[in-house]
């Protein structure tokens, strides 16, 4: 791959696992790849070998969320976001990828949704669909509507 080079001119360098992880994860997110399966292991071990160098990275933890949920593995990937968010609280991308994480686990964030009683005297909190659309259009220049 053309994009090792970084990895190739420094092998110490976590940046350049971090980085080149996180370009292949988003080509495979994005569809932009031809060769998934290959890049999906090339980019878990990039971001194992990261994060074995260095564990408080928030883009590393971030990285290692999103692909874990592309390989639906939906707890791990909840750990590795909430990791994220630990590190960085303005990492939005982590907070987006989260909200995502926990609607494909069915939890609204408030413990089992089986054994949620809705209570009259609080108001209702906002469910994870609704602030993943909140922080998808939050800042756009087509919401609000009208």
């Amino acid at each position: 791959m053309e994009i090792d080079g970084a990895v190739e001119i420094n092998p110490q360098s976590v940046e350049a696992r971090i980085g080149i992880g996180t370009l292949l994860v988003d080509d495979v997110v994005l569809r932009f790849t031809t060769s998934r399966e290959q890049d999906v292991a090339r980019a878990d071990q990039l971001l194992q070998e990261a994060l074995a160098r260095e564990m408080n990275i928030s883009m590393a933890h971030f990285t290692m969320g999103a692909l874990r949920r592309i390989q639906v593995r939906l707890n791990d990937s909840q750990i590795e976001l909430q990791a994220a968010i630990a590190l960085d609280r303005n990492n939005a991308r982590a907070y987006q990828q989260l909200g995502l994480t926990l609607m494909w686990l069915g939890s609204t964030g408030r413990g089992d949704p089986a054994n949620q009683k809705s209570d009259p005297a609080q108001p209702p909190r906002p469910k994870h669909r609704q602030l993943l659309l909140g922080a998808w259009f939050g800042k756009s220049r087509f919401w609000p509507p009208g």
